[in-house]
């Protein structure tokens, strides 16, 4: 009895410690969430590539407009940066930052002389809810949306 006791908790304690490590794996990936079209069938795209760390997270995110759900610029790219907990992120960048959506190797810069924006991502029925908690993303995007695993 006292071995399946034994087991039973190391089996528990086993299955306690590998939850966060797969709550980061489910995160790890490219999202996106496209604005509604308008009449002129045009929309907004925004993407956010995750990549976690031991707890910590940095990339990019991603803008473009779209017509037809083609894209008609370059877009732009910004980084950013934060930690991870189970199945939420807290995210800080700066969102009047921003390079050419074709630049490489794009790296969060905190801003000087002003907060960064940031915000909490939660992983929830396999799709990431985005909640702005300071600051704004961008004038055209809404404070709170849902991003779905790219195609």
């Amino acid at each position: 009895m006292r071995k399946l006791t034994l087991f039973t908790f190391a089996a528990v304690v086993v299955i306690f410690a590998s939850a966060p490590g797969f709550a980061q794996t489910s995160l790890k990936g490219n999202w996106e969430w496209r604005s509604p079209m308008d009449k002129e069938k045009r929309q907004t795209l925004f993407a956010i590539t995750i990549d976690p760390k031991n707890g910590k997270v940095a990339g990019t995110y991603f803008f473009n407009e779209l017509q037809d759900g083609e894209t008609e610029s370059d877009g732009a790219v910004a980084g950013y940066i934060g930690t991870i907990v189970g199945n939420t992120i807290k995210i800080e960048f700066d969102s009047q930052a921003g390079d050419p959506g074709y630049t490489e190797h794009v790296r969060y810069k905190r801003p000087k002389g002003r907060l960064p924006s940031t915000a909490t991502l939660t992983l929830k029925n396999g799709k990431l809810e985005w909640v702005q908690t300071h600051g704004i993303l961008d004038k055209e995007m809404p404070k709170n949306f849902t991003l779905v695993r790219s195609r």
